[in-house]
């Protein structure tokens, strides 16, 4: 005779309440680590379209390409605070500003979306816009910042950020001449501080 008649092997509402919290849990932190990593990738993403196009104005600079049969005194990135946009676009005045008609695309010129969920969060120095430009000719790499309505040739930190996390990548510009990516942290202190980072945090100010 079995030891077990009459008894029913059956989960608790307690046992099933635990395995349902357990994989919510679990859940939740696979949905978290898959966004971080999307986020991360469409932010380098961006990083590299936004480098990519800035060695593209300066090639087009050196190259003394014309917009519409005239040379442009630069070639140019427009870049404007909480923007998910940029433009590439031909300064033929020489003002140092993005004006209509300057980024037509059957010209050369273009209007560049970033990558999902990513925008321009901001620039070190603070402004509120700046144009990177090169020279038609030479080559040389100028940055007008447009909230001062100057030109500013020191180093400039470009800032792209998920909007939805926090996670930021850099482009940086030292005129005449370097470009670069790079990576922002709040505790590598080898790293310049991401826009989002606190005042004890262990990277390096800008």
């Amino acid at each position: 005779m079995s030891l077990f008649r009459g008894n029913k092997l059956a989960f608790t509402l307690i046992e099933i309440s635990v395995s349902l919290f357990i994989i919510i849990i679990v859940v939740s932190l696979a949905v978290a680590n898959y966004n971080t990593g999307y986020s991360g990738i469409n932010l380098v993403s961006g990083q590299q379209s936004l480098f990519q196009n800035m060695k593209l104005a300066q090639s087009y600079a050196l190259s003394y390409r014309s917009y519409n049969d005239a040379l442009p005194a630069y070639w140019g990135i427009y870049l404007a605070t909480s923007s998910s946009n940029f433009y590439f676009f031909a300064d033929v005045n020489g003002n140092g500003v993005y004006d209509e008609g300057e980024a037509d695309p059957f010209l050369g010129g273009r209007d560049i979306y970033l990558s999902v969920d990513t925008e321009i969060s901001g620039f070190n120095p603070v402004t509120s816009a700046i144009s990177v430009l090169f020279e038609s000719g030479t080559g040389r790499m100028f940055v007008y910042d447009i909230g001062a309505s100057a030109f500013d040739n020191n180093p400039w930190a470009i800032e792209l950020k998920d909007k939805r996390v926090d996670l930021a990548r850099l482009i940086v510009v030292e005129p005449p001449t370097n470009i670069d990516m790079q990576n922002c942290s709040c505790s590598d202190a080898s790293l310049f501080c991401c826009s989002f980072c606190s005042a004890g945090d262990s990277c390096t100010i800008f």
